[in-house]
């Protein structure tokens, strides 16, 4: 029965991803500025290192330059498979734009330059500049590869937030009373009834994107997530539960925990929450997930 639940419980929630996905004025005003933006990111490490022949002199100024590289290798790679390929290499470098000191620069440009696309960067084997031809044809390719990455993670970022609202106004809405993140000072401490958002319980976890009041000193831990696809849903699984493990390292003696999803999941990765005692719940049927709640005993309010 489980099984069969979390099965339609997935349907919908696709069926409901794809449909709001069918906005043809959003998804291309989403894509030009997706686009717009990998032009910019493109012109920049074009710029700064010499049209990809000073790569090293380029990172030691900002890591971000690695977005586009990655975009250029052949086939292009995600960060988490060129920090396989690269152990130099800092996720967070390339989203901040820190830059590299010289050896971990250099590291980075010689990986990049073995993994190459070397139909798209000639000039580099020949010693010489590119042409105007070869410099579009570069740009288009790592525009496309940008641009829809980009493209997707905005979306899912999104719809992300209207999830985490839609949950608030859920919680309002039955009763539950929004409380500040540092009403009381402990963080262990959350009156029945109340809710806090982004409850962080040691400096180098995770948040948890919702902790609710329950009696007896316990707390609910709500865990929110929204796919894109059913191929990166069980990476996004993975993350709940990492994230979760965290947090009952914290509070396993008073912590009971939750996923809240959201988007294209596959069925079958959600038995990795199941085998580890995580509940499962929908942005499309937040009474449920409410109902839960309330089946502790009598809150305050």
């Amino acid at each position: 029965m489980t099984e069969e639940k979390d099965q339609a419980n997935a349907e919908k929630a696709k069926a409901l991803y794809e449909k709001s996905l069918n906005d043809p004025v959003a998804r291309a005003r989403s894509w030009g500025d997706a686009r717009s933006r990998a032009d910019e990111l493109i012109t920049n490490t074009l710029s700064d290192s010499n049209n990809l022949m000073s790569i090293s002199d380029a990172l030691a100024q900002s890591g971000a330059h690695v977005r586009v590289l990655r975009s250029v290798m052949a086939p292009p790679v995600s960060q988490d498979t060129f920090g396989y390929l690269e152990a130099s290499y800092r996720k967070q470098f390339e989203d901040s734009g820190k830059p590299y000191d010289t050896d971990s620069a250099k590291k980075i440009a010689d990986r990049f330059l073995a993994n190459r696309d070397t139909s798209i960067t000639k000039w580099l084997d020949e010693g010489r500049g590119p042409t105007a031809a070869e410099t579009k044809i570069l740009v288009e390719r790592a525009a496309s590869v940008i641009a829809s990455q980009r493209f997707l993670t905005t979306r899912r970022l999104f719809l992300s937030e209207q999830q985490k609202e839609g949950l608030a106004a859920a919680l309002r809405d039955g009763g539950w009373t929004e409380v500040d993140a540092g009403v009381g000072g402990d963080d262990t401490k959350i009156a029945p009834g109340d809710f806090r958002r982004s409850l962080r319980p040691k400096k180098s976890t995770k948040p948890i994107e919702f902790a609710c009041g329950l009696p007896g000193g316990k707390i609910a831990a709500i865990a929110c997530n929204v796919t894109n696809d059913e191929t990166n849903s069980a990476k996004r699984i993975d993350d709940i539960v990492v994230h979760v493990e965290t947090w009952r390292e914290w509070g396993k003696d008073f912590m009971t925990c939750a996923a809240l999803l959201e988007g294209a999941v596959k069925p079958k990765h959600l038995k990795q929450l199941r085998k580890k005692n995580i509940e499962i719940f929908w942005s499309h049927d937040l009474a449920e997930l409410i109902n839960w709640l309330k089946k502790s005993p009598k809150r305050k309010h």
